[in-house]
């Protein structure tokens, strides 16, 4: 297209218009109009060779761009690609892991051995690597497969280690139960005994689960224990027998791995058996002294006396014969003979356990019941009835200690002096524990340490305390008494003053602060006695039902409207004394541990005691405890066979437990209340 040239000052120029004729240029004119020429056409020239230039420029330009992006959209490729190999890595990674843990739980239970271990991984292993292989581009696998190669390898030595771990469980487990058995033949042969328990501990030991530390402890607690059950039985057999009382003094110089404290407390024991010992001389002399003065009485009054004592079967046989000799010569003296002639049948019946005389009651009533009523089970059913009377109505009127005195189980102690202070009669009422516990085994029931009257005198003494006074009092008291006669002196003075009875029973438990929850009690006595606010109202009404809630059915009904009062009077005392205290906190001190879910109930348990704890308690509960109580070595369970002391053991963890006092439980299995032979329900008993 033609182009109309411009001068510098903007005006159209003229050119050349096709069909148009010009006139002829002179010389001068066409030589400029030729250069004109020229430039026009250089200046065009100029311009189709940048067009090309820019062009080409352009063309670089795209093709570069493309270039990169097409680099860009394969290193996004190739990120891509690498984030799912990298996640199959990881994912096969958490399999073997996972694979991994099943088959160390499946080593810890127990179900598969060590000879299994490696195929058995080897397998597993090779499943998962097998499978995952196919996730990864060839390449990839291969930088892969080392990687998760050494990840298999790691978790091979878990294993064995998880297998070395349970074999030395094993060995501790198997190990423990020969020194239970060897524990048993040391009485028999103690030196023989020794010898294998050092040689198993020797050759066993570095297998188990136990440092050396541990083994050198168990070898020591092993000794300890062995020499303690054969000098506990030993000094047992000298309770009746002064010459093997000696012997059994002389043992317990002769063993030297025997616990400080178990050596005192059986030397004690000694000391109480021999005080027995004399005692009864002594009575045989004062009893034949008193024969020979008392043939002065009339024969009738000795004879109406004589009988009442026979018919409940407590007629002394040395008492006996003095009554005779007073009564020789008389009309008396032939019915009197006949009475002793009853009295060598029936006599001994006295001293025997409550239970067992009610036991043999009931089989005599069950002979009956079969095949009828002779004259001699009609005397058999009569002379049983009032022994088995005459024990429980001595019992309970006069006391465990009195009543087991009374026929002959121990020898009588002089009273308790409570107005001289604890410390006066510290030494006299160890030896009533002592005598306490011993009638505990007669009586079938724990029984308090003190005569009814003393009881009174202690109640006063308590009663006139500031509460410091009071804490202190109880557990100087609760140092000296176990829990269980505690609670026992609780009952005899339950209706004079409740909460005295409630503190007697927290005896020396005390705070995180130092105090005793005896103090805390009777701080809160003091609260309701002075009427504080807190002790009535809306206010006293919400507290007991949140008492009530917070206890719920942790207790049996006997024992739960106690803790509830118990906590009661914990909470108020503890507001009167200006410290902070929960619902909760008042429970806890009130029962002396927390409740916590048991085998589908709820128990409460010792402080700082959790269900952790519950279990490794029952799970290594002593079988001597339990065998004291069932000798015979039978467990009854109503509606099912009986079963062994180890069954039970085995058993015990999975077991419901009852509550029977601070620690001390009655179980459960399937429903039924675990009794010895005598009926009596076995109580374990757990501490923190």
């Amino acid at each position: 297209m033609a182009t109309i040239p411009r001068s510098n000052a903007g005006r159209t120029m003229p050119g050349r218009v096709p069909g148009v004729r010009l006139p002829t240029p002179n010389a001068a004119t066409a030589q400029a109009i030729d250069e004109f020429t020229t430039v026009g056409g250089n200046i065009a020239a100029r311009a189709t060779a940048q067009d090309t230039a820019n062009q080409n420029r352009v063309f670089a330009e795209q093709q570069q761009a493309a270039n990169e992006e097409r680099r860009r959209q394969e290193a996004v490729a190739e990120a891509q690609a690498r984030a799912r190999d990298l996640e199959n890595q990881r994912r096969l990674e958490d399999s073997l892991a996972d694979e991994g843990e099943s088959l160390r739980e499946q080593i810890m239970r127990g179900e598969i051995g060590p000879d299994a271990l490696e195929a058995e991984w080897s397998k597993r292993s090779e499943k998962v690597l097998g499978k995952g292989r196919e996730g990864f581009r060839p390449h990839a696998a291969d930088i892969a497969m080392p990687a998760l190669t050494g990840r298999v390898l790691t978790i091979g030595n878990v294993l064995r280690r998880a297998a070395e771990t349970k074999g030395r469980q094993d060995v501790t487990a198997t190990m423990r139960s020969e020194l239970e058995r060897l524990g048993r033949e040391y009485a028999t042969d103690p030196a023989k005994a020794t010898a294998r328990m050092n040689a198993l501990l020797d050759t066993m030991g570095p297998a188990s689960d136990l440092n050396p530390k541990d083994l050198q402890a168990t070898r020591q607690k092993w000794l300890e224990s062995a020499q303690y059950v054969q000098a506990r039985e030993a000094v047992a057999l000298g309770r009746s027998d002064p010459a093997a009382l000696a012997r059994a003094e002389a043992m317990l110089d002769k063993l030297p791995d025997l616990d400080p404290t178990r050596r005192a407390e059986l030397q004690d024991r000694v000391s109480l058996f021999r005080a027995q010992h004399d005692a009864q001389t002594e009575r045989r002399a004062a009893r034949a002294e008193a024969a020979a003065a008392a043939r002065m009485r009339t024969a009738e009054a000795e004879f109406r006396s004589g009988m009442a004592l026979a018919q409940e079967g407590i007629l002394d046989p040395s008492e006996a014969e003095r009554r005779l000799d007073a009564m020789r010569g008389t009309p008396y003296q032939q019915a009197f003979r006949q009475m002793l002639e009853q009295q060598r049948k029936t006599g001994p019946l006295a001293a025997q356990p409550v239970a067992g005389v009610r036991q043999a009651l009931d089989a005599v009533n069950a002979q009956i019941a079969r095949g009828g009523i002779t004259e001699e089970l009609a005397q058999q059913r009569e002379t049983l009835g009032k022994v088995a009377a005459g024990q429980e109505r001595d019992i309970a009127s006069m006391g465990g200690l009195r009543a087991a005195a009374k026929r002959g189980v121990i020898v009588a102690d002089q009273p308790l002096n409570f107005g001289a202070g604890m410390a006066a009669v510290g030494d006299q009422l160890r030896n009533r524990v002592l005598q306490a516990d011993m009638v505990r085994g007669w009586a079938g029931t724990p029984q308090s340490p003190l005569y009814p009257e003393e009881a009174e005198a202690l109640a006063t003494m308590l009663a006139s305390a500031d509460p410091v006074g009071f804490g202190q009092t109880v557990g100087a008291l609760g140092s000296m008494v176990p829990a269980e006669q505690m609670a026992a002196i609780a009952r005899q003075i339950d209706a004079k003053d409740k909460g005295l009875a409630l503190a007697l029973v927290a005896g020396s438990t005390q705070t995180t602060e130092g105090r005793t929850v005896a103090e805390i009690i009777r701080r809160g006595q003091q609260a309701v006695k002075d009427k504080a606010p807190e002790t009535k109202g809306a206010e006293a009404t919400a507290l007991q039902e949140a008492l009530t809630k917070a206890i719920g059915d942790a207790l049996p009904a006997r024992l739960r409207e106690d803790a509830i009062e118990a906590a009661r009077l914990v909470y108020f005392g503890q507001k009167a004394a200006g410290r902070a205290v929960s619902v909760n906190g008042a429970v806890q001190l009130a029962l002396g541990g927390p409740i916590i879910g048991w085998n589908g109930k709820s128990i409460p348990v010792p402080a700082g005691m959790t269900q952790y704890d519950l279990r490794d308690r029952l799970e290594a509960y002593p079988r001597a405890e339990l065998e004291r109580q069932a000798a015979d070595g039978w467990i009854l369970l109503a509606g099912a066979r009986p079963i062994g002391v180890p069954e039970f053991l085995a058993e015990l963890p999975s077991a419901q437990l009852e509550p029977a006092g601070r620690g001390r439980y009655t179980v459960r299995m399937n429903g039924s209340l675990a009794l010895n032979k005598d009926r009596r329900p076995l109580v374990i008993e757990v501490t923190r």
